[in-house]
């Protein structure tokens, strides 16, 4: 089974190379925001509900049957320049009735993880646990969102 969500890399450092311009009124990033829509999509996610809040680019992604969220935005710090946070939209007590999005979310976090590497203008992308990214984002990375198929099994 896989691990509960705080022990899972849900959030993705990384810089790139598309600019900080934005039309007026959207965050940093528009560019970059329309580009991981667009990819997601190509790769069978569908990107819905999108907004923008005064400094981020959020959207809902449906993998399979089930919705994430995703939040991009700039951090501006050195290595860690950008960063996409995701999360499960399946609530504590359809979990505790069984419910589970495991192969979803991991269907997202590959996705993410390929348009990252499939594009030259993304470098050093980091993978985090929710806890490694608040308590070491200097050390408590990994290249991967996931090492192996039994970290998920």
């Amino acid at each position: 089974m896989i691990e509960e969500a705080r022990d899972q890399r849900t959030i993705v450092s990384f810089q790139a190379h598309f600019g900080y311009a934005s039309p007026e009124g959207l965050p940093p990033g528009a560019a970059m925001s329309d580009f991981l829509e667009s990819e997601l999509n190509a790769r069978g996610l569908l990107v819905d509900a999108r907004r923008n809040t005064e400094d981020s680019h959020v959207f809902h992604v449906i993998s399979g049957s089930r919705r994430f969220g995703l939040l991009l935005g700039l951090i501006e710090d050195d290595e860690r320049e950008w960063l996409v946070l995701t999360y499960s939209r399946l609530g504590r007590v359809r979990r505790m009735f069984g419910a589970r999005d495991n192969d979803e979310y991991r269907a997202m976090l590959a996705a993410i993880h390929e348009v990252l590497l499939a594009d030259e203008r993304f470098s050093n992308v980091r993978w985090y646990t929710e806890q490694g990214w608040h308590d070491d984002p200097l050390d408590a990375w990994k290249s991967l969102p996931f090492e192996t198929n039994s970290d998920y099994n």
